[in-house]
């Protein structure tokens, strides 16, 4: 049967063995070729696990009767059967002849096991039809063949364990014809006694030995007398004929895998016991390691041959370990004895011949045998008998790790053949390019790749050990030995990596490039790197190794050479197009990984020749590794025990007496280094190769390594467009790591190109980045290359451009460029502590930095930018150096000012150093919006930045905001700003007011000045006030309406203030938080009387925080006049739980003035302390007077806000009340009042004396009175006095009853007793002199009243309820009796008077109300019972003891005098 290729050889198949007397094997061959090769074998060992063998191919041969009785044409009679004899027909070639089997026939065997290939199986092919026959002539035959074949497992003696290494077994076959006489179903009756009879004679009757006998039909069309007869009968029986046939060739195939799996298992046992007993030999004389390595090989090729390729790998991998061993052994001199001490042939025969044949000036043609060996064949195993080498311990190192590579890669291609990937389609299965595993082909080019490095090493000693012969070699001899040398290596490096690449080829790998990015003369191409190894260029040659090498150089050609100039490619975009052919798997992306490395072992190979020939492909003076170990190391020979230097391999001159390409043996690295040129195009067509293969294994790293190559070759090539694209790509990937000088040289290449190109804004900024890695690296101590100088694109990078030139090159951009500050200068630090000046309202900050610069620059302008802690938008303040300055390199000192100032806490943003169009920024990294209370002194740890409080000194301008003092409520409420000069004086200022509150108006256009001479000049722009001439120490105070869109309790404002002065412009910044809430609630209550109105107000505190009223006036009218109550002078104090009431008595003037003039308003004026302020204002004071004659004074801006801070957060309302009770404040302890927060921004030289001072203070004054508010100590910081005028309406009355309900009776002297009649008059009259509005009401109005009494006290008789018609000042009189119902003090009956209709509007329109003055509330009389006597019935008992009843016989009733009792 056919088999692909990779099983083609020998040893990747089981020999199976077969005598066929009878000739009867081709009938039943197409039979058996279906069910070959056996699938699905489970071989089980001791001590292994279980092996699956899916799949075992066989080859089926004839022994040597057979195989000679088979030459010429024979016939078989059916003897029997009535037929003639008829010719058999020969197979196709799926089988065998004995002439066509490899390997030895009958040869003597080797006293080393494994060196020849035997049967794991012999069958006997019978045909029988006739026990007779058997009996006569069969049976002795079979037993013959039997004798003659025994196994070595069923003989005995330890002579056949050696036997065992050849272990097989035998089995008979009984073929039987088909009964075409009597058209008999199968089995025919014949055959099966037959089978019975070799059954009884042949199979062991053991238990559980093997069944060795089997029978099957010969289902193949015969010849009978010319016409051609069908093995398989037709009619009802033929399914069942089928059927049975099926189940007889199962029972064949069963039978013979048990039987090979049998002879396997005896093989690998008997091995495994002779490589242990040889291995425990190592180390004893005698001990050799070929034939160790024979013996173990020979276990290999067995797993190999029943297709356990993986465990015949792990053999492999072990001997090559084991030879590795061995060559650095012998290496170092320690075979010094023994056989083991000529283990390895010193030198190649092919080498030295090629070598030799390259220092005479000779080309190797590529028809001469020893070129075909040495430089087509590296993966053939069967161009030299390397086991016999081997064997004969005649085999050079090179040899021998070229055959046990050769063999990993043969065993590895097949494991990846019989592992295809899923969904790869049978069309693509060819041997190269269908899909198998590629995993496995990774592998392969893995270990080609180290197999490559260790050829390398290998061919270097050979060669040393082939010229070692000759000593004293002149230079010129020496140097031409080198070139050899290395030009044998670089060219089996190349044809090595070639020839792998071949191998692993796949249909799983996509070309990615784009069709334009391969565009070039293919004629030229293919003319450039076609094969000498064709078919048509090598006639003579070996046909297998023509198309070997044909192959592995059609490698070369799915490759396109480079593209034209000008066009370039990228790695998004390469792997763009990745990624739209589908999702890569992983081990596709290794396969890719690898051969990608090994394009660059070729194109390595090739750098390496040129670069001796001074052909480069950038201006880099170390472009390949290769060429870095020859210039900068030599190689020492470790054999030579004396310690003397190999001169061989010292690197001289090089000498043009022979040709720079001697001993390249590869016709196509020979073109590619005919010329520059062609190395140039050869060298990025293998570099796109790599690239293509790395963008698919998604390797970015590696891709933009060859890309940085390309790009310099085509920098080399004086291509600056096409490299500065290149570079522009590699920039950021380098700069995003620390790639050291490699990311320096990138962005050095990439700033000359844009040089070159006239692109000014990207030169610089390339350079600029190139000189921030310079400094990089001269900070981590670090290295870079020689340099030289850049003429005509060649050389190596001279010293950076200096800041100075390239700031003079951006003078012409029109966008600044930035760069990191951090990259050029060290030791960057900002003093965080304000400076300020003498003569004028500034700041100063002190920065420090090195200057990791080799020389110094002008600057023109150094900034610092701080950043407002607090909530809400971003505020900044710059500070700036006052002119420019001279960076010079190491550390430098620069003082920036500010005119700006504030009391705030900053953090320092950014430090910018303008050289031109260049800015060097430094920005620290912080949070934005994050806040910092003011009396907080901690800071969140992930906060970086240092922090500076921004405060003025105290004779700096200041501005103050509050509420006005003054509050009138029907009037706009207004905000007071006081502006106080300080030491400056002020020529003009402007003022602008910001609201940083939503729905906030501030009416600046209104704004008036109340204190102060100086006067407003421009209010007209919004927001904004304009003021001039201002002295020294002198305050303006300016009011300025507000309105609230809605109800707030507190708004901010932002004020600055920007004046002028001698010195300049400044600015003051202030933020005001200001509370629009009234810290008092007036609330008043309402009580006419016919000529008087009697108010009484509840004053009280709204906020909790109590209040100290100093005067509450009720202002007289001309139409009222007011008496107000008494108050001392002190005041009143008003508490949150003890109000202030106050009553005051208004009488109307006369009644005759003119009512359309009547003021019905009156106005109330209140004058108060809120009592918090006052506290704060006195330990202010009391802190301020202490700073004045201290040498802190400076810091009393900075003290005094904080201690007011501070105290406000802690003052609580029952603290407060107790201070109002107390009069005196006692002062917190120092450390409760968080001083260290402000003393932060001292420098730390002054902190320990301020705050020392601060603790004594805190110790002398922990008591503190609160004054009088006319005391002298509270003129330095005044208290605010709040006055606030609230309107008082007189309410609007249109009607008043005065009413009075009188007892009418004589009897006043003695008390009203129960049950006597009551006579009493209700008198009502109504005024209308409390209607503040003209009416034209003059005529009677309808009323009723109606008296109220309880029910149990009084009875009513009379109009208790009436409706009255009055006019005004008329009197009504209405009798009434009452009849009191229980004694006691009796309230007399309320009364009640109401309009007789409740939507009575007057003539006016407005509805009429009307209230009583009901002078009799509150009256009463005296009622007692009138009882004079009483007479009792008391029950008796018959002994005259009370019973317990009691009845009521006689109540006498009397007059007593009434009493009429005033309540």
């Amino acid at each position: 049967m056919e088999l692909p290729t990779s099983v083609a050889n020998s040893t990747s198949k089981v020999k199976v063995e077969y005598t066929d007397p009878s000739g009867v094997f081709p009938l039943i061959a197409s039979e058996l070729q279906l069910r070959l090769p056996l699938r699905n074998l489970n071989w089980s060992s001791p001590g292994r696990p279980v092996r699956s063998i899916e799949c075992l191919y066989v080859d089926l041969y004839p022994d040597e009767k057979t195989s000679a009785a088979q030459l010429p044409k024979r016939s078989t009679s059916l003897a029997g059967q009535g037929g003639q004899d008829r010719p058999l027909t020969p197979t196709s070639g799926e089988f065998r002849r004995q002439s066509e089997v490899t390997g030895p026939k009958r040869e003597r065997r080797h006293q080393i096991p494994g060196l020849r290939r035997t049967p794991y199986l012999k069958i006997y092919i019978l045909r029988c039809d006739d026990t007779e026959i058997y009996k006569t002539s069969v049976r002795k035959a079979l037993r013959e063949w039997i004798k003659a074949n025994t196994p070595p497992s069923q003989s005995s003696g330890a002579a056949n364990n050696q036997e065992n290494h050849d272990a097989f077994e035998w089995m008979i076959l009984h073929v039987v014809l088909p009964d075409l006489q009597n058209n008999a179903a199968w089995p025919y009756k014949t055959s099966t006694n037959v089978l019975d009879k070799i059954r009884s004679d042949f199979n062991s009757s053991s238990r559980g030995s093997a069944d060795r006998i089997a029978q099957v039909p010969a289902t193949k069309n015969l010849q009978v007398q010319g016409a051609t007869v069908s093995g398989t009968p037709s009619g009802p029986g033929r399914e069942t004929f089928l059927r049975e046939s099926n189940r007889a060739w199962d029972d064949l195939v069963g039978k013979v895998k048990a039987l090979i799996l049998t002879s396997f298992d005896l093989r690998v046992r008997q091995y495994e016991e002779d490589i242990k007993e040889k291995g425990s030999q190592r180390n004893l004389p005698g001990w050799n390691f070929c034939t160790f390595f024979v013996l173990k090989e020979g276990l290999a090729r067995g797993f190999e041959s029943v297709g356990l390729v993986n465990d015949a790998l792990v053999g492999y991998d072990e001997l090559s370990a084991e030879l590795s061993s061995a060559l650095r052994k012998e290496a170092a001199g320690k075979f010094s004895t023994g056989e083991n001490a000529g283990l390895f042939r010193e030198h190649t025969q092919e080498l030295l011949v090629q070598a030799e044949a390259a220092l005479e000036g000779k080309e190797i043609s590529s028809n001469r045998p020893s070129y075909r060996r040495l430089g087509n064949s590296v993966l053939d195993t069967h161009r030299k008998s390397y086991r016999e080498l081997i064997l004969s311990n005649n085999i050079s190192a090179f040899d021998f790790q070229n055959y046990v590579f050769a063999r990993q890669v043969s065993l590895l291609l097949r494991f990846a053949s019989q592992l295809p990937q899923v969904g790869s389609a049978p069309s693509q299965r060819t041997e190269n390019t269908h899909t198998r595993d590629t995993s496995i082909l990774a592998e392969i080019c893995q270990r080609g790749i180290n197999f490559i490095a260790d050829l390398a090493r290998t061919i270097r000693g050979d060669l040393r050990a082939s010229f070692k012969a000759e000593s004293g070699a002149s230079e010129t001899a020496l140097a031409a030995r080198f070139t050899v040398t290395e030009n044998l290596i670089a060219s089996h490096a190349f044809q090595g990596a070639i020839q792998i690449l071949a191998k692993t080829q796949d249909a799983s790998l996509p070309v990615l490039l784009d069709p334009e990015l391969q565009e070039d003369d293919e004629d030229e191409y293919d003319e450039d790197i076609s094969s000498p190894s064709s078919p048509s260029s090598n006639p003579t040659g070996p046909v297998e190794d023509s198309i070997d090498m044909e192959h592995a150089h059609a490698v070369l050609h799915e490759i396109k050479p480079s593209r034209p100039s000008g066009t370039e490619f990228s790695y998004d975009k390469v792997s763009s197009s990745a990624a739209n052919k589908g999702a890569i798997p992983s081990a596709t992306m290794k396969l890719a990984a690898k051969r990608a490395e090994l394009f660059l072992v070729a194109r390595r190979a090739l750098s390496t020749v040129a670069a001796r020939r001074g052909w480069r492909t950038s201006w880099l003076g170390r472009e390949e590794p290769g060429v870095a170990d020859y210039e900068e190391m030599d190689e020492v020979a470790l054999e030579d025990r004396d310690g003397t230097q190999a001169q061989t391999f010292e690197r001289p001159e090089t000498s043009a007496v022979i040709s720079q390409l001697a001993g390249i043996v590869d016709e196509t690295m020979r073109l590619s280094l005919s010329t520059e040129s062609s190395f140039h195009q050869k060298y990025e067509t293998l570099s796109l190769a790599a690239f293509n293969l790395f963008c698919l294994s998604d390797d970015k790293k590696c891709a933009h390594a060859i890309t940085a190559d390309i790009a310099s070759l085509r920098l080399w090539l004086k291509d600056y467009s096409t490299a500065a694209a290149y570079f522009r790509e590699l920039a950021p990937f380098y700069a995003q790591d620390d790639w050291g000088e490699l990311a320096t040289l990138v962005l050095d290449m990439y700033s000359f190109c844009l040089k070159k190109l006239g692109r000014t804004e990207e030169y610089v900024h390339v350079a600029l980045q190139t000189l921030a890695r310079l400094v990089h690296t001269e900070r981590s101590e670090s290295r870079l290359p020689v340099t030289e100088t850049r003429e005509n694109g060649r050389g190596a990078i001279t010293c950076y451009e200096e800041v100075e030139t390239l700031a003079q090159e951006s003078t012409t951009l029109k966008v600044p460029i930035v760069v990191d500050m951090a990259d050029y200068f060290s030791d960057i630090h900002v003093d965080p502590f304000v400076q300020h000046q003498e003569d004028e309202d500034s700041i100063a900050l002190d920065i420090t930095f090195k200057s990791c610069l080799s020389r110094a620059f002008r600057a023109q302008e150094v900034r610092v930018r701080l950043v407002s802690m607090e909530e809400g938008p971003s505020r900044e303040i710059w500070l700036s150096s006052p002119e420019p300055i001279s960076i010079h390199s190491g550390r430098c000192s620069v003082k920036v000012t500010c005119r700006v100032m504030t009391m705030e806490w900053y953090v320092f943003d950014k430090i910018m150093i303008e050289a031109q169009r260049i800015v060097f920024q430094y920005k620290y990294p912080h949070q934005d919006g994050l806040s910092v209370e003011e009396g907080d002194g901690q800071i969140p740890a992930r906060i970086q930045p240092p922090r500076v409080l921004i405060w003025p000194s105290p004779r700096a301008l200041t501005v103050k905001a509050s509420v006005h003092s003054v509050i009138h409520l029907e009037r706009p409420k207004s905000i007071y700003f006081e502006v106080w000069s300080g030491d400056n004086q002020i020529t003009l200022a402007r003022l602008t007011l910001k609201s940083a509150s939503a729905g906030l108006r501030l009416h600046t256009a209104e704004a008036e000045a109340v204190l102060g001479d100086c006067q407003v000049i421009d209010a007209a722009q919004p927001g904004i006030i304009c003021f001039r001439d201002l002295s020294p120490q002198s305050k303006i105070g300016i009011q300025i309406p507000y309105k609230l869109e809605a109800e707030m309790k507190e708004v901010t404002v932002r004020s600055e203030i920007t004046y002028e002065t001698a010195y300049g412009s400044f600015i003051r910044g202030e933020k005001h938080f200001l509370s629009t809430r009234l810290s008092l609630g007036v609330n008043v209550q309402d009580i006419f009387k016919e000529h008087t109105l009697f108010s009484k107000f509840a004053i009280s505190t709204a906020t909790g925080v109590p209040l100290q009223l100093l005067s509450c006036d009720l202002k007289d009218t001309g139409d009222f006049r007011v008496s107000t109550p008494h108050m001392d002078n002190k005041g009143l104090c008003v508490f949150a739980k003890q109000p202030a009431s106050l009553v005051y008595r208004i009488i109307p003037h006369d009644k005759n003035n003119n009512q359309d003039k009547i003021q019905k308003k009156l106005s109330m004026h209140i004058n108060y302390m809120c009592l918090d302020e006052k506290v704060i204002t006195t330990v202010q004071n009391c802190l301020y007077a202490n700073l004045k004659g201290s040498k802190f004074w400076g810091y009393s801006n900075l003290l005094l806000p904080h201690l007011a801070a501070a105290l406000r957060g802690r003052l609580t309302h029952q603290e407060l009340e107790t201070i109002g009770l107390l009069r005196e404040v006692e002062l917190a302890p120092y450390s409760e009042l968080n001083w260290t927060s402000v003393i932060s921004a001292v420098p730390p030289v002054k902190r320990e004396a301020i705050s020392s001072w601060l603790q004594e203070w805190h110790c002398l004054y922990r008591l503190i009175s609160i004054p009088d508010e006319t005391s002298e100590e509270l003129r330095t910081f005044t208290v605010p006095k709040r006055h606030i005028i609230i309107p008082v309406e007189i309410p609007r009355l249109q009607i008043l009853h005065t009413a009075s309900l009188s007892v009418k009776d004589s009897r006043l002297e003695a008390p009203f007793t129960v049950g006597d009649m009551i006579s009493a008059e209700l008198n009502i009259r109504h005024t209308r002199a409390w209607d503040q509005q003209p009416s034209t009401l003059s005529g009677p109005v309808s009323f009723y009243y109606e008296l109220d009494a309880p029910s149990d006290t009084w009875l009513v008789a009379g109009q208790r309820r009436a409706m009255f018609t009055a006019k005004e000042d008329a009197t009504r009189t209405f009798p009434i009796t009452l009849l009191p119902l229980k004694a006691g003090k009796l309230m007399l009956p309320m009364l009640e008077i109401l309009l007789a209709r409740e939507d009575q509007k007057g003539p006016d329109g407005r509805p009429m109300g009307c209230e009583m003055d009901y002078e009799s509330q509150g009256s009463s009389v005296e009622v007692v019972p009138g009882v004079t006597s009483v007479t009792l019935d008391i029950e008796e008992d018959a002994s005259g003891g009370f019973k317990g009843g009691i009845r009521i016989l006689e109540v006498e009733r009397g007059k007593y005098g009434r009493e009429l009792v005033g309540g």
